[in-house]
């Protein structure tokens, strides 16, 4: 949970937050190793998509074009999730598990 009361640094639909632009590009970005690391969302502005290098650590910004621009100077809170804690990451798991379970 974020310091605000009751929500998450990663909603639970963040493609919701996102226009058809940016997520056809985090379809690319994912296969090169970034996962959504935390959703910005101040209000009265659109939100703000954070993305995490799973390989370097490194953030980025998700442009409302779909390109990633590297941040290097952007300050975020520290995170209590670990780095296979990413939501959708969870459910593909949690879907395939599903789909094949344990024999």
């Amino acid at each position: 949970m974020d310091r605000r009361i009751g929500i998450s640094a990663i909603p639970s639909n963040p493609k919701s937050y996102l226009n058809e632009q940016q997520q056809l590009g985090l379809i690319h970005l994912r296969e090169y190793g970034w996962t959504t690391f935390c959703v910005r969302r101040l209000s009265g502005e659109s939100a703000t998509t954070i993305l995490r290098n799973k390989h370097n650590k490194v953030l980025g910004i998700l442009n409302e074009d779909g390109t990633l621009r590297i941040a290097n100077q952007l300050k975020v809170r520290d995170c209590r999730y670990e780095e296979n804690t990413d939501i959708e990451s969870m459910l593909d798991s949690i879907k395939q598990q599903v789909k094949k379970p344990p024999q």
